[in-house]
């Protein structure tokens, strides 16, 4: 990446006329404490089973409701901003509306399980877990100054990226550590490689970060380096070739088909070879598991078991001593395929597609990218399709710390696309900025 390319995707903008001061309040920092709080039940350092104690495991969930209720009554006291907020809450959920009609699905689904059923194991946390994604938006894109909020967040997301790559380093070949927290580590290299203005730190902090892949020992691990790699090859590296002189391009052209060979070459030796490079991956246990999520599929394609069904199943192949031998089905795709089917898995897609396509269409127009949190918009979207990639084979959505920073990341995208838009509005219709209300509504 050239030095031009680095400094055009740098984070330290300063802030334009959208920003209305340049401190944060007290929910604002509420919310970056409760994010604060999940990544670090996520990370787990001192391995306490955060995740797992009830003490702990909601505590940025308890956090963070308080905070959004605290911003919305400041939004609404405030002169200059008390019509923003529902044009805000309304353009969050114009974007987003069909994950929130899934958590409503599966809220309603999950409650029907364990209040008239009696099932405890059920799939609240990811319809609860979901509303996370609402909740950072309308932080993000209410905030006295959004640029020092993700400036934070985004600190938060660092650091414990390098904690648990130290870990990853640590306990290589030892014993196997944050294979399901892999895509909050791997694909913090887009960060370091488009949001860093010094080239060695760039080229440097994306290196370690896309290690952590080997360095994970898991095929979850493997897909999800390969998919930031190509997201920064396709995404990020290919268009700034593109803007080069013509020799620089037709050299950069013919390195990019040398290293794409080698590195096929290189990916086949190990497919051929994977049963001494590859970890066996149990394809057993998922190929049993994946063959009766599927046939719950197949016995109502249309909506599934609307999510009443337990989370949960015992499992017949073999005798596991671990949870009773009830164990999820390692694929919360499947499901979301299996509880919600074509319904279910087509709000999620179409969720996902909307959002993404939003944010692309503010942070990220134009041949150059040069919006001041186009670096961030580029990680967040990585961080959410690696986490596609992650929880396609291992339960993540169900798990409170990872799913909050899944759905946090994905919400904080959201709010900064709703910001930038109406930025670009404010620009092109001057009169608005010294109207919120109008500002927020067009």
């Amino acid at each position: 990446m050239t030095a031009r390319a680095a400094n055009m995707y740098a984070p330290g903008t300063e802030a334009r006329s959208g920003a209305r001061s340049s401190s944060l309040q007290w929910s604002e920092y509420m919310f970056l404490a409760a994010v604060a709080i999940a990544q670090f039940v996520t990370v787990d350092p001192l391995h306490m089973d955060l995740d797992g104690r009830t003490l702990t495991k909601h505590a940025a969930l308890a956090l963070t409701i308080p905070a959004v209720l605290l911003s919305a009554i400041a939004v609404r006291l405030s002169p200059e901003t008390s019509g923003v907020r529902r044009p805000a809450l309304q353009r969050v959920f114009a974007v987003s509306w069909p994950l929130a009609a899934l958590a409503l699905l599966v809220v309603g689904g999950s409650l029907y399980a364990r209040w008239i059923v009696g099932e405890h194991s059920t799939f609240l946390n990811l319809g609860v877990y979901m509303t996370i994604l609402f909740a950072a938006a309308l932080m993000t894109a209410e905030s006295n100054d959004p640029d020092t909020l993700v400036r934070w967040f985004f600190g938060i997301l660092v650091i414990g990226a390098l904690v648990m790559g130290a870990y990853l380093v640590r306990y290589f070949r030892v014993t196997q550590v944050y294979h399901e927290q892999i895509f909050l580590v791997v694909p913090m290299a887009v960060w370091f490689a488009v949001g860093t203005k010094n080239r060695a730190a760039a080229w440097g902090g994306a290196l370690l970060m896309l290690s952590m892949a080997y360095f994970s020992q898991k095929n979850t691990s493997y897909l999800v380096g390969l998919t930031t790699l190509a997201y920064l090859a396709l995404v990020v590296w290919l268009p700034a070739l593109n803007r080069k002189p013509a020799l620089s391009r037709v050299f950069g052209y013919y390195l990019v088909m040398v290293v794409m060979l080698c590195g096929a070459a290189v990916l086949l030796y190990i497919w051929f070879h994977r049963v001494h490079y590859l970890p066996s991956g149990n394809p057993e246990y998922r190929e049993h598991t994946y063959a009766a999520a599927w046939d719950n599929f197949m016995a109502s394609p249309v909506w599934g078991t609307l999510f009443s069904a337990q989370s949960v199943a015992k499992f017949s192949l073999y005798t596991i001593n671990i949870a009773g031998g009830r164990l999820p089905t390692h694929s919360d795709i499947m499901d979301l395929l299996s509880n919600g089917g074509i319904l279910g898995i087509g709000l999620w897609a179409y969720g996902l597609y909307r959002i993404g396509s939003f944010a692309r269409k503010w942070l990220l127009r134009g041949a150059t990218h040069a919006h001041r949190w186009a670096a961030h918009a580029h990680t967040l979207i990585a961080i959410s399709l690696c986490a596609i990639v992650t929880y396609a084979f291992n339960p993540v959505v169900l798990s409170p710390g990872m799913a909050y920073m899944l759905w946090g990341s994905l919400g904080v995208l959201l709010g900064l696309a709703i910001r930038a838009r109406r930025e670009a509005l404010s620009d092109v219709h001057p009169g608005t900025k010294n109207n919120p209300q109008t500002a927020a509504t067009a």
